[in-house]
């Protein structure tokens, strides 16, 4: 809780950094976080409050796809890949799940912790089954966050 008292025509701006440590374990990443805001004015005996609201921030999967347009029923190779982790803890059990262009999903196993400053990166095997605009999918879970998502359009041309 923060309380500060202020005298006369003063704007302030208040900043607030909330830290990985501070939250993880505590509160399910994908709900929101609430800051009240109560205000006195002395002189009027008015009061003022305001809820903000927002959610955690995550990163986005990066999805590097061929520079040639895919054939139906060729194998591709996409690259995934997690911009480094700015989490102070380890993220365990990881999983990437990879989706799209007909494929079936793909889940790999991420038996290595995801220390502070590392950066994941996988590369996939896909075969297109269908030609057309296509997007692939790709979702990253581990036990500390979930659902990191990111996406890509892949144009496939007929075999």
């Amino acid at each position: 809780m923060i309380c500060e008292t202020y005298y006369g025509d003063i704007e302030r701006f208040a900043e607030w950094t909330i830290l990985g440590k501070d939250y993880l374990n505590e509160v399910d990443e994908d709900a929101n976080i609430g800051v009240y805001m109560c205000a006195h004015v002395q002189e009027t005996d008015q009061f003022f409050t305001h809820i903000f609201k927002f959610t955690i921030e995550k990163p986005d999967l990066q999805i590097a796809v061929p520079m040639t347009d895919a054939v139906a029923g060729e194998e591709i190779e996409v690259t995934i890949s997690m911009p480094r982790s700015e989490l102070e803890i380890d993220m365990t059990n990881g999983e990437l799940r990879v989706e799209g262009a007909g494929q079936k999903q793909v889940v790999i196993n991420i038996p290595e912790a995801i220390r502070p400053g590392d950066v994941l990166t996988r590369t996939v095997k896909m075969t297109p089954r269908f030609h057309g605009n296509r997007t692939i999918y790709a979702t990253f879970n581990s036990r500390q966050l979930t659902n990191i998502t990111g996406d890509a359009k892949i144009t496939v041309l007929k075999a």
